[in-house]
C-alpha cells in the first residue's frame, strides 16, 4: 500500500514474477539451448524485468507527487525515496563486499587497483563481481538526483520526454560504440572507449534515466481501461517481440526493447486484483529474492562445482534457496514488527 492508501496487487504480484526473471537472467538455465529464435525470444522477454521495476518506481512516485510535479512536497517525496535507496545501496554493498575481497584476491590483482576498480564500480558501475544486480539500486539513485534538482526549478513536468529520449540516445550509442572493435584509428570511437572502460564500462547505467520518467509519465496520464485499448497493447507488445526476435539491428532492438517493456508494464497496470494477505508479502519477497540471489547463486556454485555454472540446474537451486531465505526473511521481520507493535 502506498501514502494514497491504494493497494497495487497487480503491481506486487508482477514484481515477485520479475524478482524470478531476474535470477533466470543471471543463471541462465537456456545456457545451452541451440535455438537461436528461442534464445532472443528468452533474453527479450528477460530484457523487461528491470526496466519493469524502474517503471513501478516511477509510477509510484508520480502518484505520490502533484500533477505538477514542483512543490515542497514533491521534494519531501523524492527524498525519502533517494535515502531509501542510498541506505538499500550501502547496506547490500557491504554485505557482497566479501565476494568482492575473494575476487580481487583469487586474481591477485594489486591492492591499489583493486581499490581504484572498487571506487569505480561503487560509483559509476553500480557493480562489483557477483553484485551486477546493485547497478538498478545506483542509477536510481542518480535518477532521483537529476529529478529533485529538476523539481526544485519547476522543469520536471516540462522536459521528461526530453530525458527519455536523450539518456536513451546516449545509451544505445554508447554501447553500440562499446562493441566496435579497439584501437580502430578512429579518434572519437578509441577515446569514448577508453574513458567508459574507466568509468562507466557501458550504457547500462542510463537505464533508470530512460524508464522512471516513462513511468512517471504514465501515471499522470488517467485513462480507463477497455478491451479495446488492452487488445490494441497485446498486439503491439506482440508485434514489437516478433519484430526484435527476427531483425538483426542493434538501434532498432534497443528501441523495441523500450516499447515491449513499456507496453507490458502498462498491460500489468491495467489488470484489477482484489485485495489478499499474498500481495504485500509478495512485494517484501520481490526484494529479497532480487537482492540476495546472487549471493546465494555464487554460494551453491562454488560449493558444488568450484566455478561459475549456469543452466537450469543453477536457477533451479538458487530460485528454491532464495525463495524459503526469503520467506523466513519476510516472516520473521513482520513476527518482529507485530511484537513491537503490541508492546506499545
Amino acid at each position: 500500500m502506498n501514502k494514497t492508501g491504494v493497494r497495487y496487487n497487480n503491481l506486487d504480484l508482477f514484481k515477485f514474477i520479475m524478482a524470478v526473471v531476474v535470477i533466470a537472467l543471471h543463471t541462465e538455465p537456456l545456457k545451452y539451448c541451440k535455438d537461436v529464435f528461442t534464445i532472443s525470444v528468452f533474453n527479450s522477454l528477460a530484457g523487461m524485468a528491470v526496466p519493469f521495476f524502474f517503471l513501478c518506481s516511477g509510477y509510484l512516485l508520480g502518484i505520490r507527487m502533484t500533477r505538477e510535479m514542483s512543490s515542497e512536497d514533491d521534494m519531501i517525496v523524492l527524498r525519502q525515496h533517494n535515502k531509501k535507496l542510498l541506505k538499500l545501496y550501502v547496506i547490500w554493498s557491504v554485505i557482497y563486499l566479501p565476494i568482492t575481497i575473494y575476487h580481487f584476491a583469487t586474481n591477485q590483482v594489486r591492492f591499489i587497483n583493486s581499490l581504484f576498480w572498487a571506487f569505480r564500480g561503487y560509483v559509476f558501475v553500480g557493480e562489483q563481481y557477483n553484485s551486477w544486480h546493485l547497478w538498478y539500486l545506483l542509477s536510481s539513485i542518480y535518477v532521483m538526483m537529476l529529478t529533485m534538482f529538476l523539481v526544485r526549478f519547476k522543469l520536471l513536468d516540462k522536459i521528461l520526454p526530453i530525458i527519455v529520449g536523450f539518456f536513451s540516445a546516449l545509451s544505445v550509442s554508447i554501447d553500440w560504440v562499446m562493441m566496435m572493435p579497439k584501437n580502430s584509428n578512429n579518434i572519437v570511437f578509441d577515446l569514448v572507449q577508453k574513458v567508459c572502460d574507466f568509468t562507466i564500462a557501458n550504457g547500462r547505467i542510463f537505464g533508470g534515466f530512460i524508464y522512471i520518467p516513462i513511468g512517471i509519465i504514465i501515471s499522470k496520464k488517467v485513462r480507463k481501461s477497455s478491451f479495446f485499448s488492452s487488445l490494441s497493447k497485446i498486439v503491439i507488445f506482440l508485434c514489437a517481440l516478433v519484430t526484435k526476435c527476427i531483425v538483426d539491428s542493434f538501434f532498432l532492438s534497443f528501441y523495441l526493447q523500450i516499447v515491449i517493456s513499456v507496453v507490458f508494464f502498462s498491460l500489468v497496470k491495467d489488470i484489477r486484483l482484489s485485495d489478499n494477505w499474498i500481495y504485500p508479502y509478495l512485494r517484501q519477497l520481490s526484494m529479497m529474492l532480487y537482492l540476495i540471489h546472487m549471493y546465494v547463486w555464487t554460494i551453491y556454485y562454488m560449493t558444488v562445482y568450484g566455478e561459475k555454472t549456469y543452466g537450469v540446474n543453477s536457477f533451479v537451486i538458487t530460485s528454491i534457496i532464495t525463495l524459503a531465505i526469503g520467506i523466513m526473511y519476510v516472516m520473521l521481520g513482520n513476527r518482529i514488527s507485530w511484537r513491537k507493535g503490541n508492546t506499545k
